[in-house]
């Protein structure tokens, strides 16, 4: 189980009844959390497709090239930082600060892609984007196995997993409220910016 000799005594001496009271109360509060974010940030990356549909291209002036180009530079920080992330995050005394941390960060990078207005803002975006949720996945992992013993830790990896795969039910139903929201709160659902060459929509992702 990868515990010190005095860690494996605790363990084998600690009452049954309060050791499955205490895996349940981490069950509810670590996996389902970490759980829901994953599928946020599946959300995140994946629901430029849903903006295509929608009329990012010509919102944003964009020809095929560079839809694929913006589409596949969120992966590239994204895989080369993933080693560097987890060798930072074991700086941190609390996982979860550092997790938290990514969150808050790709949170603010999806929010203001709405504003962006052409090309080249979108790949800023994407690449920041990229950055900020390089370190979640693993991170994760890392947080998962600190709580469980070996023995438990896989299932509570597919159950967290299992996000990724609810992810594109979920983002095309957000893409449908989305491009529904017409009128509410006094705004139109895709919202109008003046430029230069006449009207232009935000992207919502």
């Amino acid at each position: 189980m990868g515990l010190t000799h005095e860690e494996t005594d605790f363990y084998e001496n600690f009452p049954e009844d309060q050791r499955k009271a205490m895996i349940r109360k981490v069950d509810l509060r670590l996996v389902p959390v970490l759980a829901v974010l994953y599928l946020f940030s599946h959300i995140d990356r994946a629901n430029i497709g849903n903006a295509k549909i929608e009329g990012m291209m010509e919102d944003l002036g964009m020809s095929g090239i560079q839809y694929n180009i913006v589409l596949s530079i969120f992966f590239i920080p994204y895989i080369l930082l993933e080693v560097p992330s987890n060798v930072l995050l074991k700086k941190f005394k609390r996982p979860s600060h550092y997790i938290g941390m990514l969150v808050v960060s790709w949170g603010t990078i999806m929010t203001l892609t709405g504003l962006v207005k052409n090309f080249a803002g979108l790949m800023v975006c994407r690449v920041l984007l990229g950055i900020a949720e390089a370190g979640f996945f693993p991170g994760a992992v890392y947080l998962i196995t600190h709580w469980y013993a070996q023995r438990q830790v896989q299932t509570r990896l597919a159950l967290f997993y299992c996000a990724s795969a609810l992810s594109g039910a979920c983002s095309g139903l957000l893409a449908f409220a989305i491009s529904k929201m017409d009128g509410l709160g006094g705004r139109p659902g895709v919202q109008i910016q003046a430029v230069d060459d006449g009207p232009r929509r935000t992207l919502y992702i």
